[in-house]
């Protein structure tokens, strides 16, 4: 990436190829910029166009000591097209459908002939997404689902007298996990037991009718 405010810095290959006075071809044909010290790319690892900070460049062919760019992220720092897809944790094909958004073509800008955008914009554009909220590492965040309370009286009992267990049966008005049941535990009466019927007994005489004389 290239660091807030240094854009006036970056030099790409035939630019350092004609600060040493050879042509862009023999540049890449030595390779100097492969040398131990020589100062790291500040273009991402996939970008096809190597990038470099001119002042880091100078003061390492001068023998000075190379002064160490800023670590602190910036929203002025401008990010290529890999950078700006990592950002938001996209594919670079997928970064290649958003650029054509009316916020990214205003803010775009070439450096070394390669498109950049502010990470500010970046962050502004997915933002903006309906459903989107971004968080510091660049993913999107949603609210934790809210608990389920279960009421406590979901159950009633009834006692009636008789030999036979009461088999449950269902009423409407439960409430489940948050949702409404059809029905609700309650005793049927089509469950409840039948109460014994008085039977005469074989060896006792029936009662006198109280208007008939024997």
């Amino acid at each position: 990436m290239i660091r807030a405010g240094r854009g006036h810095l970056v030099r790409t290959l035939g630019d350092l190829g004609a600060q040493q006075g050879v042509s862009s071809q023999r540049y890449r044909k030595l390779k100097p910029y492969e040398a131990a010290g020589f100062p790291p790319r500040i273009s991402s690892v996939r970008a096809r166009t190597r990038l470099y900070d001119g002042e880091q460049v100078d003061a390492y062919l001068l023998g000075k000591p190379v002064p160490v760019l800023p670590e602190r992220d910036d929203d002025y720092d401008l990010l290529d097209r890999q950078e700006c897809a990592a950002e938001l944790g996209v594919s670079p094909r997928s970064w290649d459908a958003y650029k054509s958004h009316p916020l990214l073509t205003g803010h775009m800008a070439k450096v070394g002939g390669v498109e950049h955008w502010p990470r500010g914009i970046v962050h502004q554009f997915h933002n903006s997404r309906p459903g989107r909220a971004l968080n510091r590492q660049g993913r999107t965040t949603t609210a934790a689902a809210p608990p389920v309370h279960h009421p406590a009286d979901d159950i009633v009992t009834v006692t009636l007298d008789g030999p036979t267990p009461l088999a449950p049966a269902l009423v409407p008005g439960e409430r489940h996990e948050g949702r409404t049941a059809t029905f609700r535990r309650h005793p049927s009466p089509k469950a409840w037991p039948s109460r014994p019927r008085a039977t005469a007994s074989a060896t006792s005489p029936p009662a006198p009718h109280p208007h008939r004389t024997p």
